[in-house]
């Protein structure tokens, strides 16, 4: 294996008159053991970026400082604000069940259907909005939008359950009257 050429640069500090050397070299090698996000858990909540919005739950039992780690972003290589976790049933032991959605953002389809409902396809998640939400988008976008064929945008679920719906860089928060599978 060759050697790795070190560059050697000195330095004079103001209490010293004798030179310090600094090696320059390459980065370490990545430490041992599994990739950030290739747990069982990293790859699950990497599952649930293929149904935004809709909540699922975890199968083993967990303390709530997981919850807490997702949430912020701490956790099997994932970004804060992009998850919204909770435990619940805690038992005596301070484990429960812990149950995660993905927020987003996830690129969408919107369209106006036949029964004047605005619909959001997300994935494999569908949103259905009522008139009160095409009458936010609506507003917020003044140009004429065609709802009568696909228009794509892009959403994310606020942990209060409405969605934000970004077109043309302009945003609009809504609220799904009904969120089902594809």
């Amino acid at each position: 294996m060759p050697r790795e050429s070190v560059v050697r640069y000195p330095c004079y500090p103001y209490e010293r008159r004798t030179p310090i050397s600094i090696d320059f070299t390459a980065p370490p090698p990545p430490k041992s053991g599994r990739l950030r996000g290739r747990t069982p858990l990293g790859l699950w909540l990497a599952e649930l970026q293929a149904h935004p919005g809709r909540w699922a739950r975890w199968t083993e039992r967990v303390t709530s400082s997981d919850a807490t780690s997702i949430n912020k972003g701490r956790r099997s290589g994932i970004v804060a604000g992009t998850y919204q976790a909770a435990v619940r049933n805690v038992d005596a032991k301070h484990r429960g069940d812990l149950y995660v959605r993905y927020l987003g953002p996830v690129d969408a389809t919107v369209v106006v259907s036949d029964d004047d409902n605005a619909v959001i396809t997300a994935a494999s998640t569908v949103a259905v909005l009522d008139a009160a939400g095409i009458w936010a988008i609506e507003v917020a976008y003044l140009d004429d939008i065609p709802f009568s064929t696909p228009i794509a945008c892009e959403v994310r679920w606020t942990t209060e359950d409405a969605i934000i719906v970004t077109l043309d860089g302009r945003e609009v928060t809504v609220e799904a009257q009904e969120l089902r599978e594809k």
